[in-house]
């Protein structure tokens, strides 16, 4: 059986950060939790909201050899969203905390390796940049993580 509420929650449960100077990041895991609204009021900044990628989760499920071990490759979108850029930054001056936001969650995920015990992070892929959620843009980090998982016959 699969574990993948596991390692959303592993996955949820990393700290990164960008500024020790700021409120700590909230974060909306969508494999426990409710529809996250569209508009985010500012008291809900920053967060992360993890989702899968649609067509994406749940890709390169196999049979390994012939018997009944196989694997499936999670893939979990976490986007970070700081702050509007209605609020007059531009993305110069926000590119130092995007960037220590990537360096300390590249950090994170290093020391997690594994989410479960039948698991193991695969690749991670980052993208800072202006972001757009319900009809706001906002500066953030996209992070596409990847984790493989075993699974064994029940």
């Amino acid at each position: 059986m699969t574990q993948v509420v596991a390692i959303y929650a592993a996955v949820a449960a990393l700290v990164p950060e960008y500024d020790s100077d700021v409120t700590p990041i909230k974060v909306w895991n969508g494999a426990l939790a409710g529809v996250i609204k569209q508009a985010l009021p500012s008291m809900s900044l920053p967060i992360r909201i993890l989702t899968t990628t649609g067509e994406n989760e749940g890709r390169g499920f196999a049979f390994i050899a012939l018997g009944k071990l196989s694997k499936v490759v999670w893939v979990i979108e976490d986007l970070l969203l700081i702050k509007p850029v209605a609020e007059g930054d531009s993305l110069k001056t926000m590119s130092p905390y995007l960037i220590s936001y990537c360096d300390s969650y590249i950090t994170k995920l290093r020391d997690l390796r594994g989410p479960t015990s039948n698991s193991h992070v695969m690749a991670a892929n980052f993208k800072p940049g202006v972001f757009e959620w319900g009809d706001n843009r906002y500066f953030g980090v996209n992070v596409t993580v990847e984790i493989e998982e075993f699974q064994g016959a029940a």
